[in-house]
């Protein structure tokens, strides 16, 4: 598929279903496995928006990723190459931290 009739039939991004896109050039930023593995769950769970917020703990789990502290890891090296931003999320009347948000810098599907 060119990216023309992508975005003419989907907008920016293939619709949330059986599939969902990844750039080309992702494999230029020399990630590790699991760098690479969380930057594509977070552009799976993304919405139309760009947006996910999945919790650390479910990142982790869903992926197969050795633990909380290998996807934080990962998601600080996925912000340092400004893939990824990372939004924290508090219920301040509460005083307490919710998920985080991750926003999927856009990328050319080329």
């Amino acid at each position: 598929m060119d990216r023309k009739y992508i975005e003419r039939n989907y907008g920016y991004d293939a619709p949330h279903g059986n599939f969902f896109l990844l750039p080309n050039n992702i494999f230029g930023e020399r990630l590790t496995h699991a760098e690479f593995v969380v930057f594509a769950y977070l552009v799976m769970r993304k919405n139309l928006d760009n947006e996910c917020w999945p919790s650390r703990a479910n990142i982790a789990e869903e992926t197969n990723t050795k633990s909380v502290r290998t996807v934080d890891k990962c998601l600080k090296e996925l912000e340092d190459r400004c893939l990824i931003e990372k939004i924290n999320n508090y219920d301040h009347s509460k005083h307490l931290q919710l998920s985080n948000r991750y926003i999927i810098n856009k990328f050319d599907l080329e």
